[in-house]
C-alpha cells in the first residue's frame, strides 16, 4: 500500500507549531537574560555605593573621594557629571588594588563591568574588569585610569554608566542607574508617578 505524503495544510500546521514553540523559548531566554542583567546591575551598584561609604568611614577626617568632597565642602547636593563620577570610581578601585592584587579592599573590582572612557551610553558594549585589564588578541587593554564603570542595559545589553548622587542634607552618597532618585538636587523638576522628582537629563526610559 502506497504511503500518503503530508498535505500542505499539515505542513503549515507543523511550521506554525514550531514557530510558536520557538517564540516561547526565545521569550523565556530573553526574560532570563534581562533578569540576570538586572541582578548583576544591582549587585554592582550596591558594591560601588558601599565602597564609597567605606572610603568615607575609613578616612581619618571623614572625607569623601575628591569629587564628592568638593560638593560636601560647599554643602551642595548634586549629581556628579560623567567625568566626575568616573574619577571617583577610578579612585576607589585604585585604592583597592595593588601590583599583586587587593591591598585595601574597599571593593573587589573583578565583578565590575567597564568600558573605555569616552564611550557613549547605549552606543557600545562593555567588558568585565579582569578581561579589560588583560586585553587579548582582539581587544586592547584598558587601564583603570581609562575605565568608565557601568552596567549592561537590561534590554540591549549595551554599556551604561552609573550615576553618583550626593545629598548635602544627610551627607550621604547614592550610586544609581538614573538620577531620578536625587530628590532635592538641582535640576530635578519633573514629577514621577511615585511623586519623586525626575532629572531633566535622564528622565527618558532606560533601554
Amino acid at each position: 500500500m502506497r504511503r500518503r505524503g503530508f498535505t500542505i495544510v499539515e505542513l503549515l500546521m507543523v511550521i506554525a507549531i514550531i514557530a510558536v514553540l520557538s517564540t516561547i523559548v526565545t521569550t523565556a531566554a530573553m526574560s532570563a537574560m534581562r533578569s540576570s542583567r538586572e541582578k548583576r546591575t544591582e549587585a554592582m551598584r550596591i558594591a560601588l555605593q558601599s565602597a564609597i561609604a567605606t572610603y568615607h568611614a575609613q578616612d581619618p577626617d571623614e572625607k569623601w573621594p575628591g569629587e564628592i568632597e568638593n560638593l560636601a565642602k560647599k554643602a551642595q547636593s548634586d549629581v556628579l557629571s560623567e567625568s566626575q563620577a568616573q574619577r571617583v570610581f577610578q579612585e576607589i578601585v585604585k585604592k583597592s588594588i595593588g601590583a599583586t592584587g587587593l591591598k585595601n579592599p574597599l571593593i573587589d573590582p573583578t565583578g565590575l563591568f567597564v568600558a573605555r572612557s569616552g564611550i557613549s551610553d547605549g552606543k557600545g558594549t562593555g567588558v568585565g574588569f579582569t578581561e579589560a585589564l588583560k586585553g587579548g588578541p582582539h581587544r586592547q587593554k584598558i587601564g583603570v585610569s581609562q575605565m568608565a564603570f557601568g552596567y549592561q542595559g537590561k534590554m540591549t545589553g549595551t554599556f551604561h554608566r552609573f550615576n553618583i548622587i550626593y545629598n548635602a542634607k544627610t551627607d550621604s552618597v547614592k550610586v544609581s542607574t538614573c538620577c531620578h532618585e536625587c530628590c532635592g538636587v538641582s535640576g530635578c523638576t519633573k514629577n514621577g508617578s511615585a511623586g519623586r522628582p525626575l532629572c531633566n537629563v535622564c528622565h527618558a526610559a532606560e533601554d
